[in-house]
C-alpha cells in the first residue's frame, strides 16, 4: 500500500525558487513562523512526524543544480488509502522564511521582494480539492497551491507505502513547477537566463494513522 506525499506542499508545498544575487552583508536569520498543523476531520486522519519528513527543490542557476530544503513546515492529512475520493484531504503549509539552498548569498536573497517577498507573503499553503488513485499505490492531489499572493492550480503526483505491521506510512512526492507562475524571481532574473524557471519540489512523508 502507500500514503501521501504531500505537498502538499508543499507543497507543499511547495514550493521553491532558486536564488542568487543577495547582498554583500552576512544573511540574518530569519524568525521562526509559528505553523500549526490544519485540522482534519473524518476516520482516517494522519498524524505527520516532521522530524522524519522533508520538503525540498532542486534548481538549476548558471547552468549548475543545486538542492534546497525548507524546515519548518506543516501538514494535515485525512487519506483512506482504498477509498481516497471519499473524504480525502491534504493541506500543507510551509514557513518560506525557513528555507535554505546551500548557501549564504542563496539564503540571503530568497526572503527578499524578488524572490519570496516574505514580509508580505511568509506561507505557502497547497490546499487539495480531491485525491483519485492513479494506480497500485499511486495517488493524485488535484488543488491550489499559493504563493506570493497567487494562487494556481496544482496537481501532486505521490505514492504511498503503509507497514501493515507498524501501520506508519512513507509518502513520497516529486512535481515540477515553474517559478514565473508564482513570480517567483523578478526584475533581472524575471527571465530564465541565470537561474532556470523549473523547480523541482520533492517530498517525502512519514504519518501515523490515528483515526
Amino acid at each position: 500500500m502507500r500514503l501521501i506525499s504531500l505537498a502538499a506542499g508543499a507543497a507543499l508545498f511547495a514550493v521553491a525558487a532558486c536564488g542568487g544575487g543577495g547582498d554583500a552583508e552576512a544573511p540574518k536569520p530569519m524568525p521562526k513562523v509559528e505553523l500549526l498543523a490544519p485540522e482534519m476531520a473524518g476516520d482516517h486522519v494522519w498524524a505527520v512526524d516532521v522530524t522524519s519528513s522533508s520538503v525540498g527543490f532542486q534548481g538549476s542557476m548558471n547552468g549548475k543544480t543545486f538542492d534546497g530544503g525548507f524546515s519548518n513546515f506543516a501538514i494535515g492529512i485525512a487519506l483512506d488509502p482504498a477509498n481516497p475520493s471519499e473524504g480525502g484531504a491534504i493541506e500543507a503549509r510551509i514557513d518560506l522564511g525557513s528555507v535554505d539552498a546551500g548557501d549564504s548569498e542563496k539564503n540571503d536573497a530568497l526572503p527578499k521582494e524578488t524572490w519570496f517577498h516574505i514580509d508580505a507573503h511568509p506561507i505557502a499553503t497547497f490546499r487539495s480539492d480531491a485525491i483519485v488513485a492513479t494506480g497500485e499505490g499511486s495517488f493524485a492531489a488535484e488543488g491550489t497551491l499559493s504563493l506570493k499572493g497567487i494562487t494556481k492550480d496544482v496537481t501532486l503526483p505521490f505514492t504511498l507505502d503503509v507497514d501493515d505491521a507498524t501501520g506508519r506510512a512513507v509518502a513520497e512526492s516529486s512535481v515540477t513547477l515553474n517559478r514565473s507562475d508564482f513570480q517567483v524571481g523578478t526584475g533581472e532574473f524575471a527571465e530564465g537566463k541565470w537561474v532556470s524557471f523549473d523547480v523541482e519540489v520533492i517530498i517525502r512523508i512519514e504519518a501515523d494513522q490515528r483515526g
